[in-house]
C-alpha cells in the first residue's frame, strides 16, 4: 500500500509560520510522521484522529474536508485526493471548531 504524499498549500504554510513558536514546532514532527503511513493507518490511528468535519465548508471543487491531531489542541485541516493529503490549514482547535 503507499504512503501518504503530504502537499502543503500556501495557505497552510502561511497559517504555520504565523503559529506561536513553540505550536509551530510541533507540526513538523507530524507532518513527517504522517509520511511514513498508508492511508489505512492514518485513517485507523487513535493519534492523528483523521475525522471528517462537517462544520466546515469545502472549497470549490473538493468533496469533503477532514481533521486530524496533531497534539490536544492543534488540528490539521486537509482534504485526500487519492495518495495525497492536502493540507489547506493549521491551528488551534477553536480556529478550526470555532467551539
Amino acid at each position: 500500500m503507499a504512503k501518504v504524499i503530504v502537499d502543503l498549500s500556501p495557505s497552510f504554510v502561511e497559517q504555520w509560520l504565523e503559529m506561536p513558536k513553540a505550536d509551530a514546532a510541533l507540526v513538523l514532527p507530524a507532518l513527517q510522521k504522517l509520511q511514513r503511513h498508508t492511508w489505512q493507518q492514518v485513517q485507523q490511528s487513535k493519534g492523528f484522529h483523521w475525522e471528517e468535519v462537517s462544520s466546515l465548508k469545502p472549497p470549490p471543487g473538493l468533496d469533503k474536508l477532514h481533521t486530524l491531531r496533531v497534539n490536544d489542541n492543534i488540528r490539521i485541516v486537509a482534504v485526500r485526493q487519492a495518495d495525497f493529503m492536502r493540507c489547506l490549514g493549521v491551528g488551534s482547535h477553536v480556529a478550526v471548531y470555532g467551539d
